[in-house]
């Protein structure tokens, strides 16, 4: 398909242009995932240690009916759980919010150098092209995080069945899924100076031509799960430290380059008059 093809035109000429750029990318790449990772197994630990203090408390509850309705506690210290719940729930925001940053600041970068790649702008432009990152950020992703969330608490605090709970977090990753799919279309154009030109590329490739953005994607996620599958196989053979060295340097390249894939294809399919792809 023509819009593949010069997609991939568009990122060798860049690269044999900006290799230094392309080199730095692939650093800051580097940067923010080992920043995303040290966060999240940092909270996730912290996460983990106040659930089990609360577990342990639970384990040393009354649960003798009669001795219950004879005037002795359900639970000795409900303080102690109070404080562990309080401080699990804030770890949980905490956590939510430093990815956040993280998604828009670092992560930012990458797509605005990314573009600048692609083609080289002013200052001012790359301002812009934040704002407009923010925007839609706020636009289609926060809003349904914070729904998520709160319906998830909500669910947990009136005690739902555990197989319904199931069903609605599959159906809300799912949602989730759809959501992100159009917000990296959104990405894709945030280089477009007019507002209203830039949501009519968006509206143009996320939903007209779908189908041929789709494609796009599953080439890109299909490169990165391949090589995430290949490090886990890995992972776990002393022997193969070296491959896994080069996978993961390699999962790196990959997620530069599929960026910057997306960016150009794309750009083709929201040109106005853009009507051959075969």
């Amino acid at each position: 398909m023509n819009y593949l093809l010069l997609g991939w035109k568009n990122i060798v000429q860049a690269v044999k242009s900006n290799k230094k750029l392309f080199l730095g990318l692939i650093l800051l790449q580097f940067l923010v995932l080992a920043f995303t990772a040290y966060i999240s197994v940092s909270y996730q630990i912290k996460i983990f240690e106040q659930t089990q203090s609360i577990a342990a408390a639970l384990e040393t509850a009354n649960y003798d009916q009669a001795s219950i309705e004879a005037g002795a506690p359900f639970l000795e210290d409900v303080l102690t759980i109070y404080q562990s719940y309080k401080l699990m729930m804030s770890s949980i925001v905490d956590l939510g919010l430093w990815l956040l940053e993280i998604f828009l600041i670092p992560q930012s970068l990458l797509w605005i150098l990314s573009h600048y790649l692609l083609k080289k702008e002013s200052w001012k432009q790359l301002g812009q092209m934040w704002l407009k990152y923010v925007a839609a950020v706020f636009a289609l992703l926060l809003p349904l995080a914070l729904g998520s969330y709160f319906l998830l608490r909500q669910l947990i605090a009136i005690q739902i069945e555990v197989d319904y709970f199931a069903q609605i977090a599959k159906w809300l990753v799912g949602v989730l899924g759809v959501f992100y799919y159009l917000l990296l279309v959104a990405f894709a154009f945030i280089n477009i100076i007019s507002w209203k030109e830039y949501s009519w590329s968006f509206l143009r490739a996320a939903f007209r031509k779908i189908y041929l953005a789709v494609i796009v994607l599953i080439i890109n996620v299909g490169l990165i799960s391949g090589l995430v599958y290949l490090m886990y196989l890995t992972m776990n053979n002393e022997n193969l430290f070296y491959l896994l060295v080069l996978l993961s340097l390699l999962l790196l390249l990959v997620l530069v380059i599929s960026r910057i894939f997306w960016i150009a294809a794309l750009q083709h399919l929201g040109k106005k008059h853009e009507t051959n792809h075969s």
